[in-house]
């Protein structure tokens, strides 16, 4: 098979590591906006356990309705509920995780 010519395009995606010149890739911009929206899943996370036990009530019904899911949330609420509130402490499973520090990348 003769070696591949230089002066061929090549396709979108395709040998996209060692054409990359610029840092901020696709990937990294795709990545940067899953952390955000990450960010902000938990932030809201956050503030609906804040609001109280009836509007998470209310969100896993909804959830339920729509999906027609109820009896699996149902089910996994049981064995959440289950969960022994000393051992969640002792292991730090009662918090928030931290979150993975952002990176700057320079252009």
């Amino acid at each position: 098979m003769p070696p591949p010519d230089p002066k061929r395009r090549k396709r979108p995606g395709q040998g996209a590591l060692e054409n990359n010149t610029n840092n901020d890739s696709a990937g990294n911009r795709l990545r940067r906006a899953g952390v955000q929206a990450d960010q902000r899943f938990r932030n809201d996370v956050i503030r609906l356990y804040a609001l109280g036990p009836r509007v998470i009530y209310e969100l896993l019904a909804e959830l339920g309705a729509r999906r027609l899911c109820r009896s699996e949330i149902e089910q996994l609420v049981g064995q959440y509920a289950q969960l022994d509130p000393k051992m969640l402490r002792a292991v730090w499973a009662d918090r928030m995780p931290p979150l993975p520090p952002l990176r700057v990348v320079p252009r």
